[in-house]
């Protein structure tokens, strides 16, 4: 037996704005901020700080130049 929602939610977007430093607290600029997929979100600007909109549940994937990426 298959059970659907009588109703589906569209996608929720939000606002977002993230801040990349590096362990000292040093911003770093020019971090890449992309899907999973790849699709890029932006580029953080010379404060670590980028704002962009995502649909949730948002995951991201973090690049910085001399750092390993990680996923959020």
């Amino acid at each position: 037996m298959l059970l659907l929602p009588t109703t589906l939610r569209a996608q929720t977007q939000v606002s977002l704005t993230l801040t990349v430093d590096d362990p000292s607290g040093a911003p770093i600029a020019g971090a890449t901020v992309q899907k999973p997929a790849g699709h890029l979100l932006g580029r953080t600007n010379a404060e670590g700080r980028l704002t962009f909109t995502c649909e949730l549940p948002c995951r991201i994937r973090v690049d910085a130049e001399g750092f390993t990426g990680s996923f959020f």
